[in-house]
Parts: structure tokens; C-alpha cells; sequence
């Protein structure tokens, strides 16, 4: 049993020693669990545009699940996304306008707010940040004038943005990849790539069904369905894949290229396809 000198003499050792530790730092983009801190990067010059950006965007809509997404014709169940992209900036200014921002919808309740602010997770595979808010405030000022919003176009972009990271073609060909987690990248024929082109014209008739039925007075509820019927035809879903081609992160020049950035892609988390999209590809390519 030590005596009591030699506890004195330990203790004494011990907080000296806890003294002289530097603290952890973290990596930049990393934050305490529990702490609200810089995940994005966000300046003060920026906080004007946020602000044009939320002017643009309606609160009072479902929580959501903390996601914003813009594979949707009209973006619903967005408000969680939208509270963890600006709690993404640790900026107390920024949480001001979010609140503000937020008390625009009779939905909104103090505690609410408060706990959906510290449930964002930086830690998260894929966080949120504020590009989704950007993106966002563009699609809500939709124009059924627009042409080029119910489009070969616009539908393009929602393939691309639903199977970024899963699916890669190879330019001038009809060669794709896949990811399938338990076998890594694999090649798949063109009936792959239409196959799920059609998941994203189901996507569009479920968003136009949910419309209609929500806000059966809305104006764009006719052109959603003529969008519908006119992207499910063979030669709209060829032009949706095609398209997609010119996106950012979905195709490459050849097929050695390709293989070479899926390898890169493996570790990356947001390129494990979710389940449904997983067991659709296999199908189709089996098919």
C-alpha cells in the first residue's frame, strides 16, 4: 500500500504531466461530437447570398431526415436538411437566420429548433452544406414557362444526382460500371444504365402523384404528369442517359479511365448505393 507521501508525490507527477499535454487538434473539417464548429467552408462574405438563398426557400415543410433532395421536381421534407447545412458553419449569425428563417412556419417551436441544431453530426459520411441550400432556392423558383426545367435536360441532372458515385459510362460506348458492395466495380451492358433511368421517371410519377394529391390546385400539377408520360418513352429515357454523360463524376473516355476512378471511388462512403438502388441494378443487369 503506498504511503502518504508517495500519493502526494504521485498526484503531483500526474497533474503536472496532464499539464504539459497539448491539446488534440482536430483535422480541418472535424469537430467535437458536441460542438456546432466549422464543417464547410464558410466565410462572413458569404452570409448575404445564404440569406437571398432562405428568402427563396418556404420553412414550412416536412422535417425531413436531414437531406435535401434534388433528384425531386419540387424538393419536399427539407427543413432538417436545411437547419444541418447551416449548423455546418458553426456561426452563431448563421444560426440566428436559420431561426429567424425557420419561425416563418406556425410548425416552428423553440425546443424544436434547439434540438434539431445539436443533433447535426459533422462526423456524418456525407453532411449536409450549404451548396444543397444554394441548390435548393434555385429548384423552389421553378417557372412552368421553362422549358428547359421539364426537360431531357433537367431529367439528366436528376439521373446524374441519383446515381452519382454508383454508376460510371464509358464515353462513345454503350459500356457502364456499377458498384455491387459485395463484389466492388463491375461492368454492366447499356440495359443497366435504362433500367435505371426508369427508377427516375417512377420517382418523377410518385413526386407528381404526392403533388397532385397534396396541392391538388397547384399549377405545375400538369406539367409534372406530361412530364412523366413524355420521359417514359424509349427515345426521352435514352436522351436522359446520353445526357448524363456531360455530368460531373459519370462518365469517362474509356473504360480503363473508368476502372482507374472507380478504384479511386471504393473508399469513398457516398458511393455504397443504397439498397433499393443496389438490388434494382443487379436485376437489370442480370436481366
Amino acid at each position: 500500500m503506498l504511503n502518504r507521501d508517495t500519493k502526494i508525490n504521485t498526484l503531483s507527477l500526474l497533474r503536472a504531466t496532464i499539464a504539459e499535454l497539448t491539446p488534440v487538434q482536430l483535422s480541418t473539417g472535424l469537430v467535437a461530437a458536441n460542438d456546432a464548429t466549422v464543417t464547410s467552408h464558410y466565410s462572413e462574405s458569404e452570409f448575404p447570398k445564404l440569406k437571398t438563398a432562405l428568402d427563396r426557400i418556404s420553412p414550412d415543410t416536412g422535417r425531413g431526415l436531414g437531406s435535401v433532395n434534388l433528384t425531386q421536381i419540387i424538393p419536399t421534407d427539407y427543413w432538417l436538411g436545411v437547419i444541418w447545412a447551416c449548423a455546418s458553419t458553426g456561426s452563431d449569425e448563421v444560426k440566428a437566420l436559420a431561426k429567424e428563417w425557420s419561425q416563418r412556419s406556425s410548425r416552428y417551436t423553440e425546443d424544436g429548433f434547439e434540438s434539431a441544431w445539436k443533433q447535426y453530426n459533422p462526423f456524418h459520411s456525407t453532411p449536409v452544406g450549404l451548396g444543397s441550400v444554394y441548390k435548393l432556392a434555385d429548384r423552389l423558383q421553378y417557372d412552368p414557362s421553362n422549358a428547359v426545367y421539364l426537360s431531357d435536360m433537367a431529367n439528366s441532372k436528376r439521373f446524374a444526382e441519383k446515381f452519382r458515385g454508383k454508376l460510371l459510362g464509358v464515353k462513345h460506348t454503350n459500356k457502364w460500371l456499377y458498384f455491387d458492395p459485395s463484389k466492388g466495380w463491375v461492368q454492366a451492358d447499356h440495359l443497366a444504365a435504362v433500367g435505371l433511368a426508369k427508377t427516375v421517371v417512377e420517382d418523377m410519377a410518385n413526386e407528381a402523384t404526392r403533388n397532385l394529391l397534396d396541392n391538388p390546385d397547384s399549377r405545375i400539377n400538369k406539367d409534372m404528369l406530361n412530364e412523366v408520360k413524355r420521359a417514359s418513352k424509349k427515345p426521352n429515357l435514352e436522351a436522359m442517359i446520353q445526357l448524363s454523360l456531360s455530368e460531373e463524376g459519370l462518365s469517362q473516355e474509356s473504360l480503363i479511365s473508368a476502372a482507374n476512378a472507380a478504384a479511386k471511388a471504393v473508399p469513398l462512403a457516398h458511393c455504397l448505393p443504397n439498397k433499393v438502388d443496389e438490388v434494382q441494378l443487379v436485376q437489370v443487369s442480370n436481366g
